[in-house]
């Protein structure tokens, strides 16, 4: 993130902070380090704070002092609320710079812009593609997906455009800003190595046998079900082996397909499903297993990855997006083409089974992810 050489008051506008998003984690990593370099930083929380930022002494302020409600968050039914609060609390704190996010947060960003005139940073970590969903499926579900999506992208694109710095998390997405006429600055994603490192591990326990595990969302566009249609055939190979899923729990649907899929193939005992990680064991969980594997459909930039691979661990997944700015085929990990089951799965065969592929990848790590630190990202 570019600020001038003079410090100045950077407020972070952000629905709720909490632990383990990964835009929060973000902001938070940019927060800290910023701090650290003379900057006044504050934090703006449209809901009550379930965390508290490193260090504490950045001071946390909220709009609504209560808990995250839908209702009360982009609705008619919050506006004269939000619209009070709000610019007390931009009065009282009178940034220079409002670094968002979210549409929601970069609609009074630009509202309240005329009055208090700060500059608005603006972060687009992408949508999942529209595309990915069909419109004219005889599935309610996948019709009314495919038109909030449409609906989010377009109004992200009308936010972006307005804003002072238009920032974006990949290549990948600096292309399709581009196709809006739309300029951007990418910072890549990063990572905080006091939080996520290889030494963050159980001392006494291993995975003894050919392990792999994967960190994502039961929901369509991450690809959880190609994952375990993959392992199927590895686990052929290698009776010993075993998969680990930990997903936050979206769509009913499919995580139901990716049941019945364990139950016709009787990997009851060899696939293990799990909720979301939290964000304090992804270290100590990530690093018990030889590779990480993901088979996103649409991946902005792919954080898990850039997590796993700072935990030391090689990674296998799709190419896709912005994936191959975060993972380096055939130096920390190995990509495929999308929907290439028979390949997804030789590779994470590969890399379970070759030492010395494993050893190489792992070697790499290190230099690699060291480039997707804060320190180094805010410097850009």
């Amino acid at each position: 993130m570019t600020t001038s050489s003079k410090p100045c008051h950077i407020v972070f506008f952000m629905n709720i902070l909490r632990k383990g998003a990964g835009m929060i984690n973000r902001e938070l990593g940019m927060a800290k380090v910023l701090h650290a370099q003379g900057h006044r930083i504050s934090i703006l929380s449209y809901f009550k704070a379930c965390n508290e930022p490193d260090p504490p002494s950045i001071p946390v302020h909220t709009v609504l002092r209560t808990r995250y409600l839908g209702r009360l968050y982009g609705t008619a039914l919050a506006f004269m609320p939000a619209f009070v609060l709000i610019g007390w609390k931009l009065l009282r704190l009178r940034p220079d710079i409002l670094c968002v996010d979210l549409p929601q947060e970069a609609f009074w960003a630009l509202l309240f812009r005329p009055v208090f005139r700060y500059r608005i940073v603006f972060t687009y970590h992408g949508t999942v593609d529209p595309k990915q969903y069909d419109p004219n499926s005889t599935d309610p579900f996948e019709r009314a997906e495919h038109q909030r999506l449409l609906q989010l992208s377009k109004q992200y694109y009308k936010y972006l455009a307005r804003v002072d710095q238009a920032v974006v998390v990949s290549g990948f997405l600096e292309k399709e800003l581009s196709t809006q006429d739309i300029e951007s600055l990418v910072i890549h994603n990063g990572y905080d190595p006091d939080l996520i490192n290889p030494s963050r591990q159980f001392r006494t326990i291993k995975a003894t046998g050919p392990a792999v595990i994967s960190v994502g969302r039961y929901a369509r566009c991450k690809g959880l079900l190609d994952v375990v249609q993959a392992f199927t055939a590895v686990a052929q190979n290698l009776p010993e082996a075993e998969l680990i899923l930990y997903a936050v729990h979206e769509e009913e649907r499919y995580y139901q397909e990716i049941w019945d899929h364990i139950d016709t193939h009787d990997l009851g005992q060899r696939v293990h499903l799990f909720g979301p990680i939290e964000f304090e064991s992804f270290s100590y969980m990530v690093g018990l297993c030889p590779v990480f594997v993901t088979a996103s459909l649409y991946e902005s930039f792919g954080m898990p990855l850039l997590e796993a691979q700072a935990c030391g661990v090689p990674c296998v997944s799709y190419r896709v997006g912005g994936v191959p700015e975060v993972v380096k085929d055939q130096e920390t990990g190995l990509l495929v083409e999308a929907g290439d089951l028979p390949s997804l799965a030789q590779c994470m065969e590969r890399i379970l089974t070759d030492k010395a592929l494993h050893k190489r990848l792992t070697d790499n790590l290190p230099a690699h992810v060291s480039r997707f630190t804060y320190d180094k990202l805010a410097l850009e």
